[in-house]
């Protein structure tokens, strides 16, 4: 039952070691009469109607396997599969703990291609994943039945393998069961065969028949993981085979079977889920003469077996496969139930129905576990749901409970819809007023919290008497009915609940400012004006930033910050400051004032300018007078005035006139050296 060795010479020796290690096998037992074999059930083989559409082919799509990596057409394993890929290809994953395999065969007739018998194989091929210590362990697990097409003769057998990389092995050490160790093509796996004292085991069996086949994953007593092969071929379900992971102890994960349509696992193989048709064993193939066979693969959704919801009509991971096989989605028109039609002719594969198409119905009711009708077609259920996968269609539906009716109703489901229904549970909801959107409030009822950010609460509750109390995580806002009781009677109800805020008093004092002076505040987007000492708004708790306006005349040194209001109402003293004051008078009016680098208007020669306390550095310039500068140390609520007369600048003097003036001097001091010689001469 190994995987298809496409392109590998390995692999494919392997198939072939396989198939001796099946044949050696099978010469050890002889085959035991059909005698008191139980009768085909047909119950659910009512109006099977085929699914109106084509199969759909399969594209690769980013993100998601390619089911069609490996085999793309015939000879391929053929049947019913779970890739983990829904409509439009997209990918989903999931895991469980059990998958069930029903195989109904009304009728059948085979030729194997390698060793021309007249066998074939039935194949529910499944993933299991664990982690230990930190590793991720995977396993690709077979629950086989063969069946001779002829004789109607079947034995029962089961294989692992180690697909945790391309080269893993199964050791003695790594499991125990009741099979044994083999090795093919230095591959190790595990197989066993079911032990011919069992019921239904190495028989013959009556055609038409039933056959299931079913594995479950469990931790046993003492934490270690452990798988269980089952079949029921009309004698009731037989465990033939315990497998338990020995080298995986407490410290382990299992994750059970695992469906992955995002991931190959680590042999580059897939993560899906398949019961197939394929040859008897070691890769061969077998051709389909004529057949009537259907196939139902079914996942425990942790309440009931369910139908997948999207199926593909051939597996990949085994290297047995069959030829001239048409399968079709089918479902039954009674009920509803989905399966794979086996018919002989030249088939495609593709995916053949989607959770696009297909219905869910998902029921919840206030009892521990029962049986729920679909027109009259039995499933079992644990627990206080069940979910199951449907054709689209009217249905009447009714629920058991230690064999007595519950609950009764009629349903009308459409392709792709997941209908959800309450059986004798009615809708309550709890509505608010009064607080922000997005505030996480509870109704805790009978012990049962029940938490929200929208706006209303809703569950649904059988018939009765409920005590509730309102909650929230903070003081900021308070209900108005914090306890309380309503009563279920056949009808669905509406309780009322108002939340009001809790709010604490922000008082804003100012202090130094001169009676009747108009300030401000911003608190958030909202401003507040006073022309008294002091300015209240109320808030809830929590922080909020807000912001003083400077005044004309005044300023305050923390004008912006955050107040954080925590149960009780804050003061806050603003305390203001008087702006010094620089006034001035210029002559002439053109001229220009800097202070301290900064330019300041003029206004008919006089300006103004107010000043925090500091030192200032003013001057004032103007082409042809001589410039004016002072520096000035400023106090609160100074006042300095100025009167500013710039001067004219003295003209410069010329060359020409500097020589005018030397020789002017030079003149006079000839005229005069001229008279004091007449006066020496006299």
């Amino acid at each position: 039952m190994k995987m298809k060795p496409k392109s590998s010479m390995q692999l494919r020796k392997l198939a072939f070691s396989i198939l001796i290690v099946f044949l050696m096998v099978t010469s050890l037992f002889t085959i035991a009469s059909g005698a008191n074999q139980p009768s085909y059930n047909s119950s659910e083989n009512n109006s099977p109607v085929m699914m109106p559409h084509s199969h759909q082919p399969v594209n690769a799509a980013l993100g998601a396997v390619n089911p069609n990596s490996l085999y793309s057409s015939e000879p391929a394993p053929m049947g019913i599969a779970d890739f983990g890929i829904g409509p439009g290809n997209t990918p989903y994953m999931y895991n469980t703990t059990s998958f069930l395999g029903k195989i109904n065969i009304g009728s059948i007739s085979v030729v194997n291609n390698t060793t021309q018998s007249t066998s074939l194989s039935f194949q529910l091929n499944i993933n299991f994943k664990l982690q230990n210590a930190g590793t991720t362990f995977v396993y690709w697990v077979q629950d086989v039945l063969t069946f001779n097409t002829t004789t109607h003769d079947i034995y029962i057998i089961d294989n692992i393998w180690n697909m945790s990389s391309g080269s893993a092995n199964i050791h003695n050490s790594t499991l125990a069961g009741n099979g044994t160790v083999a090795n093919a093509s230095m591959t190790q796996f595990y197989y066993d065969l079911a032990n011919a004292s069992l019921p239904g085991s190495f028989g013959s069996i009556k055609i038409p028949s039933t056959i299931q086949l079913r594995m479950n994953s469990t931790v046993n007593k003492t934490g270690v993981p452990e798988l269980s092969f089952q079949y029921n071929d009309g004698y009731a379900w037989q465990t033939y085979d315990n497998v338990n992971f020995t080298f995986a102890g407490n410290n382990s994960y299992d994750s059970g079977f695992v469906v992955d349509g995002y991931n190959y696992n680590p042999s580059g193989r897939f993560y899906d889920a398949e019961l197939i048709l394929g040859g008897p064993g070691g890769g061969s193939y077998s051709t389909d003469l004529s057949s009537n066979v259907s196939l139902q693969l079914q996942y425990w959704n942790g309440n009931n077996y369910q139908e997948i919801s999207n199926a593909y009509n051939f597996g990949s991971d085994t290297a047995e496969a069959m030829n001239n096989v048409v399968s079709a989605g089918f479902y039954y028109s009674a009920n509803g139930s989905l399966f794979e039609k086996i018919t002989s002719g030249a088939g495609n594969l593709g995916q053949v129905y989607s959770s696009s198409m297909v219905s869910s119905l998902e029921m919840f009711a206030p009892i521990n576990g029962g049986t729920i009708s679909i027109n009259g077609h039995n499933t079992s259920f644990t627990g206080s749901k069940v979910n199951l996968t449907l054709w689209p269609g009217n249905y009447s539906v009714k629920l058991y409970t230690d064999g007595l009716l519950y609950y009764s109703t009629a349903a009308n489901i459409a392709g792709g819809q997941n209908l959800v229904l309450h059986a004798n549970e009615y809708l309550v909801t709890v509505n608010e007023n009064g607080l922000p959107s997005g505030t996480m409030w509870w109704t805790n009822l009978s012990h049962n919290s029940h938490s929200s950010v929208s706006h209303n609460i809703s569950f649904y509750l059988p018939n009765g008497t409920y005590y509730f109390n309102i909650t929230r995580d903070d003081s900021s806002f308070l209900p108005n009915l914090t306890n309380g009781s309503f009563t279920v009677s056949g009808s669905s109800l509406a309780v009322y609940v108002g939340f009001s805020p809790v709010l604490y008093n922000i008082t804003f004092r100012e202090s130094s400012l001169p009676p009747g002076t108009n300030w401000s505040v911003t608190l958030g987007n909202i401003s507040y004006n006073s022309t008294n000492g002091s300015i209240t708004t109320m808030r809830i708790n929590g922080t909020y930033d807000f912001t003083v306006h400077n005044l004309t005349d005044y300023y305050t040194l923390n004008y912006s910050y955050a107040l954080t209001v925590k149960g009780s109402n804050l003061t806050d003293t603003v305390l203001f400051y008087q702006y010094a004051e620089i006034k001035g008078i210029v002559f002439p009016a053109g001229a220009s004032v800097t202070i301290n680098g900064n330019s300041v208007p003029l206004h008919n020669g006089t300006f103004s300018f107010f000043a925090k306390p500091g030192n200032y550095s003013i001057e004032v310039t103007l082409s042809g007078y001589s410039p004016y500068a002072k520096n000035l140390s400023l106090k609160n609520g100074q006042n300095i005035s100025l009167s500013i007369n710039l001067t004219k600048s003295a003209a410069p003097r010329s060359k020409l006139q500097g020589l005018e003036v030397l020789g002017g001097l030079a003149a006079l001091l000839a005229v005069a050296g001229i008279g004091a010689v007449i006066v020496r001469r006299r």
